[in-house]
């Protein structure tokens, strides 16, 4: 932690003077960490959790709860979900503070917004869910987490689309286009899935709708961390 907050410091310190590509070296290193972070965070709490695991009818959240789904107390997976999810979150405020401050950064205020949102969504998924006060800040920050995660991987994939191929196709680069294309609509379909699919798990009586919700959030972050290699320098 104390090292992601020094590297920030760096970032943030005499904006005007260092150079954007600097900058954005920083945030691509910090974006990265954010895969292996999460990655050993979900693998961890899932081995330890004390019971198995059923992908298609648990959120990720009962990873993260006091007590498993049937009752047994759940406390090494708990405390790996909430130090693995403050450290993305740390994480997501250090970039968003970089680009409050580094107006030289392309849409630095709306990837600063959408980051503060993933901040505050990773202060509410680390609360346990089943916490007998605060379980509903749990619900919004785990929807603010996975949706804003995947919205903005869908704007920056955008971004980087037009800022690569704004011009007519080369034939050599058709591969390159095809390439980037495909991941702007992974990206933003399983965004979409995930968003319909549970609010219609909430509003409607259609079970199947329940089980495509916990598939896709799933689908969502795992889309979103490989999206991530998919950036560039130039992309930050």
């Amino acid at each position: 932690m104390c090292f992601l907050f020094l590297v920030g410091l760096m970032a943030i310190s005499n904006p005007i003077e260092k150079s954007k590509i600097k900058v954005q070296i920083i945030i691509n290193i910090l974006y990265l960490l954010i895969v292996p972070i999460l990655t050993f965070t979900i693998l961890l709490a899932w081995w330890f959790y004390p019971e198995p695991y059923e992908l298609s009818q648990e959120y990720i959240s009962a990873l993260g709860a006091y007590f498993s789904e049937n009752g047994f107390p759940n406390t090494i997976s708990s405390m790996i979900m909430t130090i693995g999810i403050n450290a993305c979150g740390f994480i997501t405020l250090t970039i968003s503070m970089i680009y409050f401050y580094n107006p030289k950064l392309d849409f630095h205020n709306l990837k600063s917004f959408f980051n503060l949102l993933l901040t505050l969504g990773a202060l509410g998924v680390a609360i346990p869910q089943d916490h007998s006060i605060l379980r509903i800040y749990h619900g919004i920050g785990a929807a603010v987490f996975i949706v804003f995660f995947g919205v903005l991987n869908s704007v920056t994939q955008l971004i980087r689309f037009g800022r690569k191929h704004h011009r007519p196709i080369h034939p050599v680069k058709q591969f390159e286009f095809y390439k980037d294309l495909t991941m702007v609509i992974i990206v933003i379909l399983s965004v979409v899935v995930f968003i319909v699919s549970y609010i219609l798990s909430k509003t409607t009586v259609i079970l199947e709708m329940g089980i495509i919700a916990r598939i896709s959030q799933k689908a969502v972050l795992a889309v979103d961390c490989v999206a991530i290699f998919f950036l560039d320098v130039d992309d930050m």
